[in-house]
């Protein structure tokens, strides 16, 4: 099977199931050796049935139309034994379709197949309809090029994408493995229909995930691993990765970027990656399913990272750039930043809190412009304000609560706007010598709220504005 051809699979069913009569083709050396090219996901289904595969597949029926055709008109094939026989490949047998074959082989009346394995190159397959199953564990199936759109892969076997692949909807699913190889691409389109990732996905190439009406890639359950040369490129408006349902991760070694669009694209899979591998270039990408964070990202001036949802585990981040940081979230909360013990998080963006909550025992830095409008700072690390950062904190919408020490070199500027200020439950502020604390309109308070609080001042702490009552009940 040669690089960069490809396999087309139409809307029908495929089932591979290993079979090994030595023919003398390729040896494969693992689903991870990445050794499957262009698929296209029309409509169709892969169903794999096995594990990892590593033996050399041999060819038991040969796809031998070098125009393409139907993938279930026995004509078109021959059979590697008997030259004379012609039947559509079966339970028992490895399918290939060899590089000769310049028309796409399609996959698209609706029925099901259920073979070992398929290696397919030539001109691709192209799969509108129905179910392909294959199910050998000790074989590999390869595709230099396929297109699946509203079909299903199923099954044990694993998959290996070598060249150019297209999912525009259906289902990649079973319990077998797939595998997009360095050089390979895949490009996830979501037209007319959602594309399903139901087996876990290994991606050392690139994927290409955009918005053609239904929401990007849906993972229904799947863990999808970006290996160090592995990049999944976010291209245009809520071009998503969604988890649909189960339990779902990404764990990135790779870069994820969300590179077009002036709106927002979501991240509801719960994410394991280091902030250098996250590339903000456009528009917003919100990350709304939690995971575990560390290293440093760069927010580039017009562009937002928002913490939207879930919990995240932070081992120590930084974050810069002219770009926003945001934890926005509606009253009540739905974001939480665990900073984890002997580790610091410092936020050098523009930075908007609502809502969230941060805890943990892990130290907070503000080195820029933040809002506290409400929500939580808590645990047991300590906060900093840098010196020539400034902290507004608002009150709007519900309280602002301090739940942990916090140091002041910067300037803190405190209004009310409905909740009364700034809320001590409990806390130490510290105002060094070059802080300042500006009280900015009536009833724009430092509250004890709870437990034993102090303000231990030695910088400036002033009433700049309002004509009414301001007050401290802070120690």
């Amino acid at each position: 099977m040669a690089f960069g051809e490809g396999f087309g699979m139409d809307g029908q069913a495929l089932g591979l199931r290993s079979k090994a009569p030595s023919h003398g083709r390729r040896i494969f050396l693992g689903f991870a050796a990445g050794l499957l090219g262009t698929v296209g996901f029309i409509g169709a289904q892969l169903l794999l049935d096995g594990g990892s595969a590593v033996a050399a597949p041999t060819c038991t029926v040969n796809f031998t139309n070098v125009n393409g055709g139907d993938y279930f008109t026995a004509a078109n094939w021959t059979d590697a034994s008997v030259p004379t026989s012609h039947r559509v490949p079966g339970s028992s047998d490895y399918a290939c379709i060899p590089s000769s074959v310049i028309g796409a082989v399609t996959f698209s009346t609706g029925a099901s197949s259920t073979i070992q394995g398929i290696d397919a190159e030539g001109s691709g397959l192209t799969m509108g309809a129905g179910t392909l199953t294959v199910t050998s564990t000790t074989s590999a199936s390869t595709f230099s090029a396929v297109t699946v759109s509203g079909a299903t892969i199923n099954g044990a076997g694993a998959l290996v994408i070598t060249g150019s692949a297209t999912w525009k909807n259906g289902t990649i699913g079973g319990t077998g493995t797939v595998t997009i190889a360095s050089g390979a691409t895949v490009a996830v389109t979501s037209t007319g229909n959602y594309v399903f990732l139901e087996r876990p996905l290994t991606n050392d190439g690139t994927i290409d995930v955009s918005n053609g009406g239904y929401l990007g890639l849906q993972f229904a359950p799947s863990t999808l691993t970006n290996k160090a040369d592995g990049v999944i490129d976010l291209q245009g408006d809520s071009a998503n990765l969604v988890s649909w349902s189960g339990t779902n991760a990404l764990l990135n070694s790779g870069i994820v970027k969300h590179s077009s669009g002036t709106g927002t694209t979501i991240i509801s899979v719960p994410l394991t990656t280091s902030m250098s591998g996250v590339q903000v270039l456009t528009g917003t990408l919100s990350l709304r399913g939690g995971g575990t964070l560390s290293g440093s990202g760069t927010i580039p001036a017009g562009t937002t990272l928002d913490f939207g949802g879930g919990t995240f585990t932070v081992n120590g981040m930084t974050l810069s750039g002219a770009g926003t940081t945001v934890m926005d979230n509606a009253t009540g909360g739905g974001t939480t930043l665990a900073l984890a013990t002997s580790t610091t998080t410092t936020i050098n963006t523009t930075f908007s809190f609502s809502g969230a909550t941060i805890n943990g025992a892990g130290a907070l830095v503000i080195t820029g412009s933040a809002t506290w409008k409400n929500g939580t700072i808590g645990g047991t690390g300590t906060v900093t304000i840098a010196s020539g950062a400034t902290v507004a904190v608002t009150s709007t919408g519900n309280y602002v609560f301090l739940e942990r020490p916090l140091t002041n070199d910067g300037t803190i500027d405190v209004s009310n706007g409905g909740y009364l200020g700034l809320q001590f439950a409990p806390s130490t502020l510290t105002n060094k010598a070059d802080g300042v604390i500006d009280l900015q309109g009536d009833s724009a308070n430092l509250v004890s709220w709870s437990g034993t609080n102090a303000l231990l001042n030695s910088g400036i702490v002033k009433h700049s504005s309002g004509t009414g009552t301001t007050i401290i009940s802070v120690p």
